[in-house]
């Protein structure tokens, strides 16, 4: 029924370990052009380097992060077809005009940077963890291609999301909808409380 509103939760897991994938995706890489982590000569941390993700990226060396760097290049080229098919759906059954998608991610990879380091559970705080995609579209409301500079948390996504469906909950949440995020970059952010 398209008079009535819905709301679909995807959870994929690539791009994860185990770094794998499959063909087409992951022949479209050549490991000659893939790079190598620009800080993996750096030390890591001294509270990292006696942990067992550390013993392992010592194992792996250049050539085994240049291919673990390839199969995440597959794995999110493999997500972007999946999610490609999900946009089109949308717009040939006419939904796409009044449906908010919005694409986000939990948390990033070290992928060996700063000296071999592995996962996301590391010692530091370090921006190839913290710095996620969220992309979202909306025809008609959120500007195609628009690239908006400021800080967000997922903790914006139900008052973004409540917004956009005329629902708006009794109980306000914290957080910020997406249009006071793009007009005020510099905003105080709002953190989630227990």
């Amino acid at each position: 029924n398209r008079n009535r509103n819905f709301m679909l939760t995807w959870s994929a897991s690539p791009p994860h370990a185990l770094w794998i994938a499959p063909d087409p995706w992951y022949s479209m890489y050549d490991p000659a052009e893939v790079p190598a982590p620009k800080t993996l000569a750096d030390p890591a941390p001294q509270a990292y380097a006696k942990s067992g993700p550390a013993k392992k990226g010592k194992y792996l060396g250049e050539k085994g992060f240049r291919e673990m760097i390839r199969c995440y290049y597959a794995q999110v080229s493999m997500i972007d077809a999946y999610i490609g098919r999900l946009l089109d759906a949308l717009d040939e059954t006419g939904l796409s005009e009044n449906t908010l998608v919005i694409y986000l991610s939990d948390h990033g990879d070290m992928q060996g940077s700063h000296g071999g380091m592995l996962g996301k559970s590391v010692p530091a705080f370090y921006e190839e963890i913290v710095r996620v995609p969220m992309i979202m579209r909306l025809p008609g409301v959120i500007e195609a291609g628009k690239v908006v500079n400021a800080h967000a948390n997922s903790v914006d996504l139900l008052p973004t999301s409540a917004r956009n469906s005329l629902t708006w909950p009794v109980i306000r949440p914290k957080g910020s909808t997406w249009r006071a995020i793009r007009s005020t970059p510099n905003r105080k952010q709002t953190c989630a409380k227990s």
